[in-house]
């Protein structure tokens, strides 16, 4: 274990070190579901989607089915139907699984008939749009000498293509943000609880990437006795180098709060 900061006065003395026990922040119980596709670094979160566009198209609604192999929308009354846009040239069926009705018939618009009576959809066998009402944020990865990942709504927020890109998404559903910050009342209510949300999913992003850099720090503070100092307090798992945004400070105490801020 190797002190990386170190700062003293008369009386007390703290030493900052590299917490190399940290445990992934994707352990904790948290408000996003964090996935990605990325060669060299693993997913945060598990996830069965083998491509990007395969979770758009759960997220979404859509998926392919597997009687016809075309893609398949949920329309806003919940049926599936081969054209979103358009119903004129597609007869819509109730759900795409074997759960359906008898003689269930896809009409392309092409006229072309489909049996969809044991047709199945992949991913989404219900009909339903699992993004409706939640909060989806695109995840970017920068790799230069370490990694660093941000979440964000509005494209890249590296400026710098060549070692960034977007990895993946962080994500919560409509049953999250009932779950943690309840049923809305009035329409107000939806936007300052997304609000909400995108800024959760952002902290967790921004801990997440902490971690993976190996910025995750701990604290040992001595007060002298005659000729030596003795520990009297240490504490471990703060995420971010800053000990005044970290909770170091906090933590510690008003007694060693200013030798923390002047070691880092």
């Amino acid at each position: 274990m190797t002190c990386i900061a170190s700062a003293e006065n008369e009386t007390r003395r703290v030493e900052i070190y590299i917490d190399g026990d940290s445990e992934s922040p994707r352990e904790w119980s948290n408000v996003g579901t964090f996935i990605t596709w990325h060669r060299g670094y693993g997913s945060p979160d598990k996830h069965h989607f083998p491509t990007p566009s395969d979770f758009i198209d759960w997220w979404e609604g859509k998926g392919e089915c597997d009687n016809c192999g075309q893609e398949v929308h949920v329309r806003d009354d919940g049926r599936w139907t081969h054209d979103r846009s358009d119903d004129v040239h597609c007869q819509p069926w109730e759900g795409c699984h074997d759960a359906t009705p008898d003689a269930i018939i896809v009409i392309d618009a092409d006229g072309t008939e489909h049996d969809a009576t044991k047709a199945t959809v992949q991913w989404d066998t219900t009909g339903t749009r699992h993004g409706e009402g939640g909060v989806l944020l695109d995840v970017y990865l920068y790799t230069h000498s370490g990694v660093i990942y941000k979440a964000t709504e509005s494209g890249n927020p590296f400026h710098t293509p060549w070692d960034s890109g977007q990895v993946g998404y962080i994500y919560a559903t409509a049953d999250v943000l009932d779950r943690e910050w309840g049923k809305p009342d009035v329409p107000e209510v939806v936007g300052d609880r997304k609000a909400m949300c995108i800024n959760v999913l952002r902290g967790e992003v921004e801990v997440y990437s902490d971690w993976a850099n190996g910025s995750v720090y701990g604290y040992i503070a001595y007060e002298r006795k005659g000729d030596d100092w003795d520990e009297v307090d240490s504490c471990w798992g703060f995420y971010g180098y800053d000990p005044s945004e970290n909770g170091m400070t906090d933590q510690a105490g008003d007694e060693f709060a200013d030798l923390l801020r002047e070691a880092s």
